[in-house]
């Protein structure tokens, strides 16, 4: 089956692709989306942390921090079809 963060991206996918009103591709998007990259780096983190990679999560929290100017903890729980 397919996993959850699979299933995450798909519907973020979407969702920027709908509510951002661009004509840009699903490729456009996973290029160059800094929001969707954003987005990403917290699931990705925040399934680390439930699996006890905490000093993992941190790190990509800090690197997305650094590079974008934004801190979500890896703890925070986001919903489905995000859009920033």
């Amino acid at each position: 089956g397919e996993t959850t963060l699979r299933r995450h991206l798909r519907s973020d996918l979407v969702a920027v692709r709908k509510w951002t009103g661009t004509s840009s591709t699903y490729l456009q998007i996973l290029m160059f989306s800094k929001g969707f990259h954003i987005i990403q780096a917290h699931r990705v983190a925040h399934v680390l942390w439930h699996k006890g990679h905490c000093w993992m999560a941190l790190q990509i929290q800090d690197a997305v921090n650094k590079r974008y100017a934004i801190d979500i903890h890896p703890t925070a729980l986001l919903g489905r079809r995000v859009v920033m």
